[in-house]
């Protein structure tokens, strides 16, 4: 038998044997149905010892613990569910009621109705996994330098899971160690951590590794850089939360006030190192800003100077359907249309000459408007993240929105115009907001219906470190080192600097830089501005009537989406679930979902 084939024998038999261990453990925890158990014994299993002295077979279990990351788990890896975070966050909605990540934005999340299967995080086997070839590699006889890396690796995944627990729940439990089968019940049965040993958790352990890691690594691989990007995250995270959030639970949510400095300054300097190593530039390889920054989402990570880290799709073995998805309909397939964008979040993007981007509504209601001065003169950022009417040049086409054209007088909603105009745009594209998401869709994919599209997705690029280092220096008094790290940015949009700077402004050029990326979700949560912003909240999308003698729009408001969205103050915690606290008595529910 070739080394390949056996290697992949063997693999699937330790998948099998991790899967049983596994699911034990949770079945003590959770009381999972016993259908879920699988054989603990599998044939042809090969020893301990073996696996944990052969290089080869620790890197397959390796990266199992990375595929089992799945690090575009909370937005998915298929159709609808990429997009989850950004559709709890209004920064557009699906086209339809019944898919699942606008049923979520808009339905009640009770500790009976939790968050779903593909926005929870509740991935104990993996963290599992994790620390069973922690403690392995600690014992075995291979060269040092291979396990110290290699640990280091995990580690992170280890410390990256416990980051998207925390910021889902508050305080988790921090498992670093992995509970043998005969574990008595009150090992088992484990108890929640406070938020802040959470966050402290990920900070020692990223500083434990950074200096066992390369600055560069295989493609896909933990590295110092993704490492220093996970501390810039988790402490801006944590920092917020103690400036902004309250003590609740004796710890278990929140985090001390007089804590915020510390955590901005380390947010600050792990932005700092990061972006002075010199090992990341800001992608900028085409003097026009537009195509620039739409191009970056769709050069491969590897060939990338701007990320840092991220999930590698290559369409045939892994692949997803985003593209297929998201093009307007016109040039695209069955499938398309699906990406609403939020009338709030054009407004979010100021125009070219530096003006406001949010118009007064009896202004915008009050006149007509050309394509190009309503859309085509905002920041770049917006032209290459959203499509809009009359946005030309996708795959050869021009892409219409509008709903009627007024010709002599009369509107017409049916043929085309003097052979040249449709009359109507196309239902798809008319019938909710009025604008589609482009970000991260990749025109020259999108064509070959239900056929894995191999766009990558970004964990970490160098974007958000200077919007991270911006934030947190702000915080600091470095007001300077803020305006500087913002202007950088814009200076790569093709955006007039600022002179001045605040927190209102630095909010929202992290929304326009980072708009549909699944930040925003996190930030309102952060900031705790959520209720604010979302509770009660019916995005609006336009309407548009072009009028064929002066060539422009009438344009009116409407709401796409069905019902109100809901986010009371309690969802600044999301509930772990009855399912899960029934379980486990330590496992206590978060405050008001009992």
């Amino acid at each position: 038998m070739k080394k390949g084939t056996e290697i992949k024998r063997v693999m699937r038999d330790l998948g099998n044997r991790g899967l049983a261990v596994t699911t034990l453990i949770l079945l003590l925890i959770l009381n999972i149905s016993a259908c879920d158990v699988v054989d603990k014994s599998p044939r042809g299993l090969i020893t301990d010892d073996a696996v944990w002295n052969d290089q080869n077979l620790v890197e397959s279990y390796i990266m199992d613990v990375y595929n089992q990351s799945n690090f575009a788990r909370e937005v998915g890896v298929q159709s609808f569910h990429q997009v989850t975070a950004s559709v709890m966050a209004a920064e557009f909605t699906l086209f339809a009621p019944w898919q699942n990540p606008r049923g979520l934005a808009e339905r009640l999340i009770t500790t009976e109705n939790p968050l779903p299967g593909f926005m929870n995080e509740f991935r104990w086997g993996n963290i599992r996994r994790a620390n069973t070839i922690i403690e392995q590699l600690g014992t075995s006889d291979l060269n040092s330098d291979f396990v110290n890396l290699r640990t280091a690796e995990v580690r992170f995944l280890r410390a990256y899971q416990h980051f998207r627990l925390v910021k889902r729940y508050g305080g988790m439990p921090i498992l670093t160690r992995a509970l043998p089968l005969d574990a008595p019940t009150d090992e088992i049965m484990v108890s929640r951590n406070t938020e802040q040993e959470v966050y402290d958790f990920i900070a020692a352990e990223m500083d434990d590794i950074i200096p066992m890691l390369p600055d560069i690594n295989d493609v896909g691989r933990v590295n110092k850089g993704t490492a220093l990007a996970l501390k810039s995250r988790a402490m801006l995270y944590a920092a917020s939360i103690a400036q902004y959030g309250d003590i609740k639970m004796d710890g278990l949510l929140g985090i001390p006030s007089g804590d915020a400095q510390r955590y901005w300054q380390a947010s600050y300097d792990a932005s700092t190192e990061l972006i002075n190593s010199g090992v990341y530039q800001l992608y900028n390889e085409n003097p026009d800003p537009v195509q620039n920054f739409h191009d970056l989402f769709h050069v491969p990570i590897g060939e990338n100077s701007e990320v840092i880290f991220g999930e590698i799709f290559d369409g045939a073995n892994k692949g997803h359907r985003f593209s297929e998805m998201g093009l307007p309909e016109g040039p695209a397939l069955t499938w398309n249309s699906n990406f609403n964008v939020a009338y709030e979040m054009i407004e979010m993007f100021d125009f070219v000459d530096g003006t406001s981007g949010k118009i007064p509504h009896s202004e915008v209601t009050g006149q007509e408007w050309s394509s190009d001065d309503f859309f085509g003169q905002r920041d770049p950022r917006f032209r290459a993240s959203v499509y809009y009417p009359e946005i030309d040049d996708i795959v050869g086409e021009t892409i219409y929105f509008h709903s009627a054209t007024l010709y002599q007088g009369e509107l017409v909603t049916s043929g085309t115009i003097e052979g040249v105009w449709p009359a109507e745009g196309p239902p798809r594209n008319r019938n909710r907001s009025g604008a589609h998401l482009r970000k991260r869709v990749d025109e020259s994919q999108a064509f070959t219906e239900s056929t894995p599209q191999s766009t990558d997705y970004f964990v970490f690029r160098l974007g958000e470190i200077y919007l991270n280092l911006a934030e947190a220096a702000f915080y600091l008094g470095r007001t300077s080192e803020a305006l500087d790290a913002l202007n950088e940015l814009r200076s790569r949009a093709g955006m007039p600097h600022h002179s001045t700077v605040d927190r209102e402004l630095i909010r929202q050029e992290r929304t326009v830089e980072l708009a549909f990326e699944n930040h925003r979700l996190w930030d309102l949560r952060r900031w705790r501005i959520a209720v604010e912003v979302l509770d009660g909240y019916r995005m609006q999308g336009l309407d548009y009537v072009y009028n064929w003698e002066s060539g422009k729009y009438q344009i009116s408001f409407k709401n796409p989406e069905g019902i109100a969205r809901r986010f009371p103050p309690e969802y600044y915690y999301y509930p772990l679930g009855i399912n899960f606290t029934s379980q486990n008595p330590n496992m206590v529910e978060n405050p008001g979902y009992n």
